[in-house]
């Protein structure tokens, strides 16, 4: 178990952590704050991107029973019209959301689900981002040390924005007779694909003849950056699957743009540097 409360040090920003029942809560006005302006102003407009709101909606109905729906399709339909002002606190009223955590008083700041803080960390700085995971790995694997337990972030994150992506796909790709069916796999299956010939040159299924004695799929065996490529290039397909896009030109794209991110990435010195310290021992 995590303790009640506790500081990660994030490229000299203090952000403080809570533990809320059986989860970890993050401090984004804390991580809002290693930018000029008001933390509460970043944190409007994270949630009235809609992008941004499409994956708060998913994660509240998959995580929370009790949320409204009806309220939460409202809005979204509201952000799509444009020039909705939504804040944290309407935010919480309106729907019955869980993924955050507003305290008041002379320290008032917002916590969120650490799924929803990763998510936040994305959209608000990258390169923050990435100092934020290697604290919180390094937290992790503190406490995994205690209990004997092995927890990898990376493939977690990637998980995390898979799920995005199929979202975008069940709401513009996949007929509403289709949804949560197993006629769903085989769409779902050929946009995994296509991200893996985009980052990884290959299909899961080439993977296997490649590698027939290899225990795990194709993302198990990627690199360190390849997943972060993937997990950024999950986030872009969708976008671009809500634009209408078909799957020949996001495949362009997203060829072109995993390329880069890779090498910026494999000749990144900070970024090196954070996988060489994170290295198990």
């Amino acid at each position: 178990m995590a303790k009640e409360s506790s500081k990660v040090l994030v490229n000299n920003i203090s952000v403080r952590m809570k533990r809320i029942g059986d989860a970890d809560f993050v401090c984004i006005s804390d991580i809002a704050q290693s930018r000029e302006g008001y933390p509460s102003e970043y944190i409007r407009s994270y949630l009235k991107n809609q992008t941004n709101f499409g994956f708060l909606r998913r994660w509240e109905e998959v995580h929370n029973k009790e949320v409204n729906s009806g309220q939460m399709a409202a809005i979204a339909d509201a952000i799509i019209d444009g020039g909705y002002r939504l804040s944290l606190k309407s935010y919480l009223e309106q729907t019955n959301a869980m993924g955050f955590v507003a305290t008041a008083g002379r320290y008032a700041a917002t916590f969120a689900h650490i799924d929803i803080a990763i998510h936040f960390c994305t959209w608000f700085d990258r390169d923050f981002y990435i100092y934020f995971i290697k604290e919180f790995q390094r937290l992790k694997q503190e406490e995994s040390n205690l209990y004997l337990k092995q927890w990898d972030l990376r493939r977690e994150l990637s998980k995390a924005s898979y799920q995005i992506q199929t979202d975008a796909i069940r709401e513009h790709l996949s007929p509403v007779l289709d949804w949560h069916t197993d006629r769903e796999i085989p769409l779902f299956a050929s946009e995994a694909d296509l991200l893996n010939q985009a980052v990884f040159g290959m299909t899961a299924k080439e993977f296997k003849a490649y590698k027939p004695d290899f225990k795990g799929n194709l993302r198990d065996f990627a690199t360190t950056e390849q997943l972060e490529v993937l997990n950024g290039l999950q986030h872009l397909n969708a976008g671009l699957i809500e634009q209408g896009l078909t799957q020949g030109e996001r495949f362009q794209l997203l060829s072109r743009r995993a390329k880069k991110s890779l090498d910026v990435l494999e000749s990144n010195q900070t970024f090196q540097k954070l996988l060489s310290t994170n290295k198990p021992k």
